[in-house]
């Protein structure tokens, strides 16, 4: 009895010192001479789950709770070794257990409510983080915690609250620091953002994604557009910095590759430039992070013999109800050949039920995954050709596409830009919707599918119902974009058709609180200059659902299309509805996707050559009721021919068989 005192005296010396595998070791050897004892049971689980042995956690724990049913720190235990090997759903049991049994304990709230977020309930997460700090207000990690829950419920004001009480309990919380400035930039701060990412790199120098945010941060909108060149050249020098960052040890290797897995770039490409250097800029630091990562996936593969089934992988975070799905699932459902798709996202619905149940493979790879799974399953298809359908869209897959992970690699053109990355080696597009001069904007290949690219699936117009806010004007206006798609050189457009049109009213959808104030005050000063009150013209309607936007499209005389950034999908939905839309096609893809969609029905009258016939067509269409009510009618004879267009999957598929085959693409 005294030597097993001993043993336990050791491990809990060994214990408090966090030596683990001597803890291990004593209690281990104490079992041998009682091995039924709960107390010695529950403390050789809790090293056993420190240890990452959370198979042998679990057994333990339950021997002690099967003498001792009533402890509600093991039933934690139990359900947090239960929790790291996946089990949900009996972690969830426990934890709800030891609460129960104790529920004025703020670390067991704490640590249900972070179960309850992992399965995706976050709002019962928040109950018990909320819970845990009316019992405990000084416990910062459920104000942490409350953050994420808030930011991920789209609560940004509650969220910034939460981390700036972690900050003030903890003020070396480098990650609450981090995921403030997120919100602050998401929320168009950018100055307040970026320090926030700095101060939290300063706390954590080896915290790589707080640097590549504070330099590589931009903001959602563009205030003006003197401001545009400038924030470009800092971007620039901010991937050079990052560019000459050692790689050397396996933590600053890990580090960046979480870094470029989590940072993204996204709003550079909203600025109306030919972005293929700046891309090809980020390609190089992507590859070289990629390469020294995973360097065995970082040279070029050999394409199968001819003659065996093509096989083709499809990559995407958004194959749910979302545009993407709309403009690339028929791509992956239409097409002849053995398909796998690596679904990234998060979101089960019936369109990825869709999907999944249309194709040969398919495995969901969910961010709680670590990338090396994905890269795996990705070289064990052995695919002939690999399609990312919209890079640059979800940050996790940009470095991904730096590896070589099949032996001909697509951008499937779902985010409109080139990825300058060298180991892409071919960016479909559309026909009717690429410049001549295209190839100049891609680092990949390009090639021009057909017609609008997109097999999309007719519109359920049916489902349209008026938006929240709606007050109609005598002429109403509709812009359908993303405010962050709008630039500021383009504001003068809507103070010079208003005055021209009386009783005009113009639509727009916010984006978060701060980004739609910032873009009230930029039609503000528009409206100004012509000494107008954008107030009596403007309305931002909050974010909707599909069937608001339904209902808002119906509901609009005209549609005026983003100018830098033109409609794809929104302007696919619009013309379901029959509305005539003004467009100004512009230099890039991204900027004449309305063009080619007019362009395929014969409908091109409302395109304008520049800015000012831009507002000449917007007014004529809102003076002129017969005029607009031509133009619809000839929009409904002829708009059955934009959805189910089965030529693009097959064509695409045409091609894929002839890049497997090492031949000419026509």
């Amino acid at each position: 009895m005294e030597e097993m005192r001993e043993w336990i005296r050791r491990g809990l010396e060994h214990l408090e010192a966090n030596r683990l595998e001597e803890a291990g070791a004593a209690f281990d050897a104490a079992l041998a001479g009682a091995p039924d004892e709960p107390e010695l049971l529950a403390l050789a689980a809790q090293v056993a789950h420190r240890r990452g042995e959370h198979g042998r956690a679990v057994a333990w724990f339950g021997r002690a709770l099967a003498a001792c049913p009533q402890r509600a720190d093991w039933h934690a235990g139990l359900g947090q070794a239960l929790r790291a090997m996946g089990r949900s759903a009996p972690a969830l049991e426990r934890l709800r257990e030891a609460v129960r049994l104790d529920p004025a304990h703020p670390d067991l709230r704490l640590n249900l409510g972070v179960a309850l977020q992992e399965a995706g309930r976050v709002e019962e997460a928040l109950e018990h983080y909320r819970a845990a700090i009316a019992l405990d207000p000084r416990l910062a990690a459920a104000h942490y915690d409350m953050g994420g829950a808030c930011q991920a419920l789209g609560r940004f004001q509650e969220a910034e609250a939460a981390y700036r009480e972690t900050i003030r309990l903890l003020p070396d919380h480098f990650r609450a620091h981090y995921n403030l400035g997120m919100v602050l930039s998401n929320d168009g701060r950018d100055e307040e953002g970026r320090a926030a990412f700095g101060a939290a790199w300063r706390i954590s120098p080896g915290y790589a994604r707080a640097r590549w945010k504070m330099l590589l941060d931009l903001p959602v909108l563009v205030m003006e557009e003197g401001h545009i060149a400038p924030m470009r050249a800092r971007w620039r020098d901010g991937v050079r910095q990052l560019l000459e960052t050692p790689l050397v040890t396996p933590g600053e290797i890990r580090e960046a590759w979480e870094a470029a897995s989590a940072v993204s770039h996204f709003y550079l490409n909203y600025h109306d430039r030919n972005d293929i250097e700046e891309q090809k800029l980020y390609g190089r630091l992507l590859t070289r992070v990629a390469a020294a990562a995973f360097p065995a996936c970082a040279q070029p593969l050999a394409r199968r013999p001819a003659g065996e089934k093509l096989r083709v992988g499809f990559v995407s975070s958004f194959l749910y109800g979302h545009s993407i799905f709309k403009t690339h699932a028929r791509w992956i459902t239409g097409l002849d050949a053995h398909r796998c798709v690596f679904y990234t996202g998060t979101v089960q619905d019936v369109s990825v039920q869709f999907v999944a149940e249309r194709v040969e493979w398919f495995r969901q790879f969910p961010p709680s995954l670590p990338a090396s799974e994905l890269i795996e399953a990705i070289v064990r298809a052995r695919l002939d050709v690999l399609i990312y359908t919209d890079l640059g869209m979800d940050p996790r897959l940009h470095p991904l596409s730096a590896l070589r992970l099949a032996p001909v690699q697509c951008n499937g053109g779902g985010h409109p830009v080139t990825s300058g990355v060298a180991a892409i080696d071919l960016f479909f597009s559309s026909a009717l919707m690429e410049p001549e001069n295209g190839q100049e904007h891609y680092s990949e290949r390009l090639v021009r599918l057909p017609n609008l690219a997109s097999c999309y699936p007719r519109p359920k117009t049916a489902m349209a119902r008026l938006p929240e806010g709606w007050q109609p004007g005598r002429v109403n206006y509709v812009n359908l974009q993303s405010l962050f798609k709008l630039l500021p050189q383009h504001d003068e457009v809507y103070p010079r058709i208003a005055r021209e049109v009386p009783g005009s009213r113009f639509f727009f959808i916010e984006v978060t609180g701060c980004v739609a104030e910032r873009f009230r005050e930029r039609l503000q000063r528009a409206f100004a200059r012509f000494g107008m009150d954008a107030g009596e013209y403007c309305r931002l309607l909050p974010r909707m659902g599909q069937d608001a936007f339904f209902g808002l499209a119906r509901e609009a005389d005209v549609i005026l299309d983003g100018i830098a950034w033109s409609g794809n999908n929104s302007s696919l939905e619009a013309l379901a509805f029959d509305v005539p839309i003004v467009t100004l096609a512009g230099r890039f893809f991204r900027s004449r996707h309305t063009l080619g969609i007019l362009r395929r029905i014969g409908v091109e009258e409302t395109v304008a050559r520049d800015l000012d016939h831009f507002v000449e067509l917007a007014v004529r269409l809102g003076l002129e009721r017969g005029l607009r009510d031509e133009i619809s009618a000839r929009i409904a004879s002829r708009k059955a021919l934009l959805y189910e267009d089965e030529s693009v999957p097959q064509a695409l598929g045409e091609c894929l068989i002839r890049l497997a085959n090492g031949l000419e693409i026509c």
